[in-house]
Order: C-alpha cells, then structure tokens, then sequence
C-alpha cells in the first residue's frame, strides 16, 4: 500500500506546470482538489490472486459474455432504462465481487471517459471507494453513484498530472482493471487504452435493447479461460442477490452458491 502525505502532493502540485488553456481555472482548482482528496491516504492496487506467474507480458485473449433475459429486465427496470444509473449499478456490484475476491475493502476501477467530452485531456479515469460490510447494498449503491457521477464531471482534469501527483511507485497502476458500457462511452478508446495502460481485465458491457451481453478483456498471462468465466459466474450470482433485495449488507453477499458451499 502506498501512502499519500497532503502536504507533499501539495507541493508537487504547485511544483508542476498547471497551463491547462481549454480549462477554466475554476474547473481546474475544482477538480484538482476532487482527485488529490478523492486519492488521498493510503492506495493499494485491487490483489486479484494469479492463476500463472507471467511477470511484465501481455497477451489479451477476450472471454464472451451474456447476461440472461430475466436478470437484465430486472437491470433495466430499476435502472429505470437509464444507461447512466444502469452503468452505476453494475459498477457497483463489479466492487463488491472485486472486494469479495480480494479481501479488501478499498476498491480502484477505471473507466473510459463519457461520450462527448468537451476536452479530451483523458481515455480513462479512475473510480475509488471504500466498502464498508455492514452498510447495505442500496447505501453503498449511493456512494458509487456519487463517486460517479464527480468522476465524470471531473473527467477533464488530465489525469497524467493526478499520477504524477500520487508519486507511486513504477509498478503502481489506477488501471489494472476496468469496467465500461459501450453506450455511454467513448469506445473509439478502448484500443488505445489497452495499448497505453495494457490492463489485466476489461469488464465490457453492450446494450441492445433489453439485451446485455459483452466481452471480458484479459491478460492470459496471469489467468486461465476458467478463472475468468468464475469471476463473471460470481458477478451474476452477486447480481441475482441484489436484484432480490437491495437493502442486504454488503457483508451478507456471498459469491458461492449453496451448491458450492456444500
């Protein structure tokens, strides 16, 4: 885990050149200060155990995927057919399975910034939150919507000076695993975001209608096929969960059936 110190990213700040034209020097201090505090304390990459040891080598191989008819109704008529909401939801139950899956509770997800930005300073940017076990789904539902919605109002802070800012160390990475629905981001992206950042999992999710369906990006050197059909059978159990009640602790989900348990 790296530790931020205020102070310190403090000064890097005033340190860095900060000439940012096609941002107003309101939007920028505002959302200067919303990333600095947003990534302040301590930061630790998501520990998603590996099933093979392939250092610093990349090969994306792609895993389809389909969420079933009944599931995604039900997505869709509490997102209330809103793609934004729709998006907040998903996001939200990939946090806890992440969280689940790793054990811990501080939970970095990047995603490709909305369609139609007015600046284009970022492909990505980075969500954090915190999970605690025993709010409710429908809380921690709140707060991944808040920190969702800021992201994107905030979204043209270049987020290389964030990095800079953190000072982590080399190896450390906001992108490691990200999350998208097609319909509300710029996917003209992705190729250059899997160039740039080349992120071990890339959560993507399409619409059609009321169809979802979608492709799980991942480096093959670090997991097998069946490593990765797990995660999203999980996701799917986590998502059934939800669906059936939206006030159930965080701590109550669970990503073993009761077929698996036994």
């Amino acid at each position: 885990m790296i530790k931020q110190d205020n102070q310190a990213i403090n000064h890097r700040r005033k340190m860095m050149d900060m000439d940012d034209s096609l941002l107003t020097s309101d939007m920028f201090e505002e959302a200067d200060k919303y990333w600095v505090d947003k990534f302040s304390g301590e930061l630790s990459e998501i520990n998603l155990a590996a099933d093979l040891t392939g250092g610093f080598q990349y090969d994306e191989k792609q895993h389809q995927i389909i969420i079933g008819k009944e599931i995604a109704e039900k997505l869709l008529q509490i997102s209330k057919n809103n793609d934004l909401s729709l998006f907040v939801i998903m996001m939200a139950v990939f946090k806890v399975l992440l969280s689940k899956f790793s054990g811990q509770c501080d939970i970095i997800v990047s995603t490709a910034t909305l369609k139609k930005s007015r600046q284009n300073y970022n492909k990505c940017i980075a969500l954090r939150d915190i999970l605690y076990p025993e709010i409710t789904f429908k809380e921690f539902l709140l707060l991944v919507k808040e920190t969702v919605s800021k992201g994107f109002k905030n979204q043209y802070y270049p987020i290389r000076k964030l990095v800079k800012l953190l000072n982590t160390d080399k190896d450390f990475s906001l992108f490691r695993v990200m999350m998208l629905l097609e319909t509300i981001h710029e996917i003209d992206y992705l190729k250059e975001i899997r160039k740039d950042f080349k992120n071990d999992i890339i959560f993507s999710i399409s619409r059609e209608g009321n169809k979802l369906a979608g492709t799980i990006r991942y480096n093959s050197i670090l997991y097998k096929q069946e490593t990765i059909q797990s995660l999203f059978d999980r996701y799917l159990h986590l998502l059934r969960q939800m669906l059936n009640n939206l006030n159930i602790k965080l701590s109550s989900l669970e990503i073993l059936s009761q077929e698996e348990k036994r």
